[in-house]
């Protein structure tokens, strides 16, 4: 049991780099910028929602042995299967995936200007499906080589940005409307869903020799390890963001790069874009990977095709760019949300909790959903 307590470090960067994506590189930049003195609140509002919640839901998760279909059945056979296709959906080809490849478009155009976003997505797409058909050296690819890339440069980013920082300025935004919109902002990150999908490839990724409780033990913190990085890296692009609030009226995609420029320089801003393009990167990898979980068994689609089927489609839906999925993005957490965070707590419970409560997480997450669908925000 002690080697279950002790974080696997290629496990640690695997994790980190499936949930650093497009809006991981945003949303603290935008928080930062937009709330100046205010930012440490809003900060903290971001980690509950964008941390805290990842975290338990990647326990939960783990909890269940990988196993998403037997985690979402706690709603009850009907609702588990609505869920599980929004969630496929709203992860997949329809909002995160094309997000993906819009962010890392973004992120190219100061250096190819004349860059398609429609021959972009087909290329991009076409590299991850490179890299998914053969998930064995998945954790090679995204534990030892791509995410600590990442990481060095998102560091590289933090570290000459804290060094150059200006004071913020005060512009009378109040600490609890700033921890608020950091809790709405961190919705937009999906990685509470994320973390239902990325559950079952990181169940698989450890040694088929570990016992249940070995497995359960190293994911649980490693986890832990890498949403530390995650909120240091949070917490250290909104810092620097905040003493720059000029970036106002800079469309959200170009954040990350325009930052980079003003802090670092030329040079820092194509090291900021190729930390984007790939964060964008590993997070499509790893979610093409989860989403096979849920592939269809009595079909023609072998894993290849459904993530060919996926990718494919993701390259067609890519091209409607950033703000216009973020629209379609808002009504869906409304109401999925609030239903997957009951049952990510519930199932902890559920080995403390006798029998006939099971279906008390229904009755939770629906009056959940229905209070959400009234409360109007925009993450």
């Amino acid at each position: 049991m002690q080697t279950a307590l002790r974080p696997n470090l290629t496990l640690v960067f695997t994790i980190f780099s499936m949930f650093f994506g497009s809006g991981n590189a945003i949303f603290p930049i935008e928080l930062g910028v937009h709330h100046g003195n205010g930012v440490i609140a809003a900060i903290f509002g971001l980690g509950a929602t964008a941390i805290v919640l990842p975290f338990a839901g990647l326990t939960a998760i783990t909890l269940y042995h990988g196993n998403l279909q037997a985690f979402l059945n706690q709603a009850g056979k009907t609702p588990a299967r609505l869920l599980a296709v929004t969630l496929v959906l709203t992860l997949g080809p329809l909002v995160t995936l094309p997000r993906c490849v819009s962010v890392a478009h973004a992120s190219l155009i100061p250096y190819f200007p004349n860059l398609s976003l429609f021959w972009f997505s087909w290329l991009f797409c076409f590299l991850a499906w490179c890299c998914v058909i053969r998930p064995h050296h998945m954790n090679t690819l995204l534990g030892r080589i791509l995410s600590p890339l990442l990481t060095s440069c998102l560091f590289a980013i933090i570290t000459l940005g804290l060094w150059y920082r200006q004071t913020p300025t005060a512009n009378g935004v109040n600490n609890l409307d700033a921890f608020t919109t950091g809790f709405v902002t961190g919705y937009g990150t999906l990685d509470l869903l994320a973390a239902l999908f990325f559950g079952p490839t990181i169940w698989n990724l450890q040694p088929s020799h570990t016992t249940t409780q070995e497995r359960i033990g190293q994911i649980i913190v490693s986890s832990l390890y890498s949403f530390l990085i995650l909120a240091f890296i949070y917490s250290g692009l909104a810092y620097v963001g905040s003493s720059f609030p000029e970036l106002r009226h800079t469309e959200s995609v170009f954040l990350l790069a325009e930052l980079a420029q003003k802090t670092l320089g030329p040079f820092g801003g194509m090291v900021a874009n190729f930390a984007v393009v790939l964060a964008c990167l590993t997070t499509i990898i790893g979610l093409t990977l989860s989403l096979g979980s849920f592939r269809p068994q009595r079909t023609l689609l072998t894993p290849t095709r459904y993530y060919s089927a996926v990718l494919l489609l993701t390259a067609v839906v890519a091209p409607v760019g950033f703000s216009q999925i973020m629209i379609f993005l808002t009504p869906t957490l409304k109401v999925v949300y609030p239903a997957v965070i009951v049952l990510a707590f519930a199932s902890m419970l559920q080995p403390k909790l006798p029998h006939p409560i099971i279906k008390t997480p229904t009755i939770g997450a629906f009056i959940l959903a229905c209070l959400a669908y009234y409360w109007h925000w925009t993450p």
